[in-house]
């Protein structure tokens, strides 16, 4: 529940959306949800949720998109802007059917070809877990 001038208004967040934690620090979190404002249609939007010791949430700022065109511009600013872990992003769209026919459209066929047959050598600062080693660690 939120409050305005006239008193609380309730909100919904809509079973099986984005129900996603992007930033944390103490008791709020910024989250990206779909979220129905006193029963007005649902919207896509990212805010501040304060959370009680009950787990009781608050909602705080945030930005409801206006459009349904509205987040992917955002992502692609934010791209364009220097944001975002590269490898991170590619291992998030890497699954989405048209991957392979926009990496084709934006670097060509050459170099779509050179990278899937070519071997990958992890560097020496790179980090990685030995499941062995956890599971004895337990």
């Amino acid at each position: 529940m939120s409050f305005k001038k006239g008193g609380p208004i309730e909100f919904t967040v809509v079973d099986g959306s984005p129900d996603v934690v992007f930033e944390e620090k103490g008791n709020t979190v910024g989250m990206i949800r779909k979220i129905s404002w006193g029963n007005r249609a649902p919207k896509l939007e990212l805010r501040k949720w304060n959370l009680d010791s009950e787990g009781k949430e608050t909602a705080s700022r945030g930005y409801t998109f206006m459009t349904e065109d509205g987040p992917n511009e955002l992502v692609e600013s934010m791209a364009k802007l220097g944001y975002g872990n590269t490898t991170k992003v590619i291992s998030s769209i890497k699954d989405r059917p048209d991957f392979e026919e926009s990496l084709v459209k934006n670097i060509g066929m050459e170099k779509v070809m050179e990278a899937k047959n070519t071997e990958f050598e992890a560097s020496e600062d790179e980090e990685f877990l030995d499941p062995k080693a956890l599971m004895l660690s337990e």
